[in-house]
C-alpha cells in the first residue's frame, strides 16, 4: 500500500509518491467523433478545433451538459471522470494505495461530492480532501493573517488562511476565499495573443489569428514560454505559413503592461499591506510578484512539491480510520508564526530592460545570467570604463530586479555607494566609476 497525492489545479494536474510527479497534464480535453484526448495533445487543438476542446470542466466541475458532445461525453463529469481515469492508470495506482486530493480553496461541497463520486467510478482508492491553500502554508512559518494566490486556467483564487494560537497548540484555518476570473491564465493569454497578433501585422505585415494554424502556433509557443519557470525575458514566436516562416520578438515588459490593469484590480481588491503567498502557478504569471512587492506587500512564493510534504506530515488529520471523508481546511503546524515587518521597498519597482552609457543603449536580452562586458558595447564603438583593466559586470535576475556582481575593489559605485555582494538594481539606479557613468532604465514598448 503506498500513499499518493492529487493536486487538483487545471494548469497541471498533478499526482505524487514520494516527492515525485508521477503525471503532470493540463486539464484541458478535446472531444474527437470516437475518443476524446486530453492533456497537452487536448492543448495542441484549443485554436484548431475551439468547438471541441473544452478547457472549463474541471472548473466547473458539474453535471451540466457540454455545447458538444461525443461517444459517451455528454456532460462536464464525464470528461473529469476519463481524464480521472487516464491519470490514475499512468500512475499505476493499485487498488490497496490511498490517494488524497488537494484542490483548490474555492472548490464547493457540491463540486467535492462530484469529484468522490467520479473518483470512486474509476476505483480510486480516495481516503483524504484537503484545502492546498492551507497544506501549503502548514510547511511554511506563516504569519497570524496570509492570502493565498492560487492561479489556474479560468480564475485566480484568493484564500485566506489565520494562524490561530491556543495555550496546546497552533493551527492554520482557510477563514475566506474570493475568485478573480480576470486573472485566470487562459484569459490572460487571450489579451496577450492580440498584442502578439498586432506585433506580427506591424513587423511582419501578418495576422497569425486569421488562421487557425497559425493562431495553434503562437499560442502553444506562448503557453509554453509562460509556464517555463526559467523563461527568457524575450519571447521569440515563429510562424510557418504556406512555406514562408515569419517571427517576432516580444519583452516580457510587454506583456506585464497589458495585464496592469488587471493586476490593479487584485490591488484594490486586495487592500493594505497584506502577506501574501504565491503557489507556482501564480508564480508564473508575468511581473505579477513585482507589482504586489511594489505595493508594499510581503511576497514569498511557494513550491508545489511541498504538497506532498504537507499531507504526508499531516496525514494523521487527513485521513481518518472511520467515518465519512471530510474536506480538511484546519491544519495544526508546529513551525513559530513570522512577525510581520513593514516592507521598506519603493512604492513601484521596475525591472531594467537596457543599459543606457554616453546615449547608447545596450538591451538586457533576456538572459538569466549574463556577463555585460567590453564586447557589449563593442557595436556602439563605445569604451567601457575601467581603462585597460576588465571589470565585467554579473547580472542575474531575482524577485524583484536584477542582482548585480562586480569583483571587489574595482571602484564601482551603485548610487555613489559601494555595491554590497548580490545588490539587486532597478530601473533608475545608476552604476558609476570614475566620471563614466551606467544607467539601468526601462523602455516601455508603445504597442
Amino acid at each position: 500500500m503506498a500513499l499518493y497525492v492529487l493536486h487538483v489545479n487545471d494548469i497541471n494536474l498533478r499526482i505524487y509518491r514520494d516527492n515525485e510527479v508521477l503525471v503532470d497534464e493540463p486539464g484541458i480535453a478535446h472531444i474527437g467523433d470516437e475518443t476524446n484526448n486530453f492533456g497537452k495533445s487536448a492543448r495542441n487543438q484549443v485554436k484548431q478545433h475551439p468547438r471541441q476542446v473544452n478547457c472549463t470542466y474541471w472548473h466547473r466541475m458539474n453535471l451540466d451538459p457540454l455545447g458538444f458532445t461525443g461517444p459517451r461525453t455528454h456532460n462536464h463529469a464525464d470528461l473529469l471522470y476519463q481524464q480521472i481515469n487516464g491519470l490514475v492508470e499512468i500512475a499505476s495506482l493499485g487498488d490497496e494505495d490511498e490517494l488524497v486530493i488537494a484542490v483548490r480553496s474555492n472548490t464547493s461541497n457540491e463540486q467535492l461530492s462530484l469529484l468522490l463520486g467520479v473518483c470512486q467510478e474509476s476505483k480510486a482508492q480516495v481516503r483524504g480532501l484537503v484545502d492546498v491553500s492551507a497544506a501549503l502554508l502548514s510547511m511554511q512559518n506563516a504569519y497570524h493573517n496570509n492570502l493565498v494566490l492560487d492561479a489556474g486556467l479560468q480564475s485566480l483564487t484568493v484564500a485566506e488562511i489565520a494562524l490561530l494560537e491556543d495555550d496546546e497548540q497552533q493551527s492554520l484555518q482557510k477563514t475566506g476565499c474570493s475568485e478573480f476570473s480576470e486573472l485566470g491564465l487562459l484569459t490572460l493569454m487571450d489579451a496577450w495573443l492580440a498584442i502578439i497578433a498586432d506585433r506580427f501585422v506591424s513587423d511582419a505585415r501578418f495576422d497569425p489569428l486569421r488562421i487557425a494554424d497559425t493562431e495553434q502556433q503562437v499560442f502553444d509557443q506562448l503557453y509554453d514560454w509562460l509556464t517555463q519557470p526559467d523563461r527568457p525575458f524575450t519571447l521569440n514566436i515563429e510562424v510557418q505559413y504556406e512555406t514562408v516562416t515569419r517571427s517576432i520578438e516580444i519583452s516580457e515588459s510587454v506583456l506585464i503592461d497589458k495585464a496592469s490593469q488587471r493586476y490593479d484590480l487584485l490591488l484594490r481588491k486586495i487592500g493594505p499591506t497584506q502577506n501574501i503567498w504565491l503557489t507556482e502557478t501564480t508564480s508564473l504569471l508575468p511581473g505579477l510578484k513585482q507589482v504586489l512587492v511594489g505595493a508594499g506587500h510581503t511576497v514569498t512564493s511557494m513550491e508545489s512539491v511541498n504538497i506532498y510534504q504537507a499531507v504526508f506530515a499531516q496525514l494523521a488529520e487527513i485521513v481518518r480510520e472511520s467515518g465519512q471523508i471530510q474536506f480538511v481546511t484546519a491544519l495544526t503546524t508546529s513551525n513559530p508564526a513570522r512577525a510581520s515587518t513593514p516592507n521598506s521597498l519603493p512604492a513601484r519597482v521596475q525591472t531594467p530592460t537596457h543599459i543606457l552609457h554616453r546615449g547608447f543603449a545596450v538591451q538586457l536580452n533576456g538572459s538569466r545570467g549574463m556577463q555585460i562586458g567590453r564586447e557589449s558595447f563593442q557595436a556602439f564603438a563605445v569604451e567601457l570604463p575601467g581603462g585597460t583593466e576588465e571589470y565585467p559586470i554579473s547580472l542575474r535576475i531575482g524577485e524583484r530586479g536584477l542582482h548585480l556582481g562586480i569583483p571587489s575593489g574595482s571602484g564601482w559605485l551603485i548610487n555613489d555607494k559601494t555595491p554590497g555582494p548580490g545588490q539587486e538594481l532597478f530601473a533608475g539606479d545608476k552604476l558609476c566609476l570614475d566620471r563614466e557613468q551606467l544607467e539601468f532604465i526601462r523602455v516601455e514598448d508603445g504597442t
